[in-house]
């Protein structure tokens, strides 16, 4: 069973742009290779816009969400340090949403 996760992140104001421009520019060969080192098998990101702010909602679903923050926090990878600086910038509030029910098959489709 995995465990997931929903996050609502409000941008800094002035940084959608560069968050746009920093996330369709990932490259999908390092993108994939980080969400191994993360225990990753799912992360989903969605923009949402309000008058008041911008925020990025992301879904997440991995074998273990403690093991993904620490490989994030611990890692050497490069592309680790380009995270973290982005999220720095970029990041302000954070809400987690409670989760109320998680519908998986993904182990049956493997």
């Amino acid at each position: 069973m995995f465990q997931t996760q929903c996050l609502k992140i409000k941008l800094k104001p002035g940084t959608t742009d560069y968050v746009l421009d920093f996330i369709r520019n990932l490259d999908r060969e390092e993108v994939y290779e980080v969400l191994r080192l993360e225990t990753m098998v799912v992360e989903t990101l969605f923009l949402e816009r309000t008058r008041d702010a911008d925020y990025l909602i992301m879904y997440a679903k991995a074998e273990s969400l403690i093991r993904a923050n620490e490989a994030m926090v611990n890692s050497g990878h490069p592309h680790f340090e380009s995270l973290k600086k982005f999220t720095d910038e970029t990041w302000g509030e954070i809400t987690a949403f409670e989760l109320l029910a998680d519908y998986e098959r993904i182990a049956q489709v493997e």
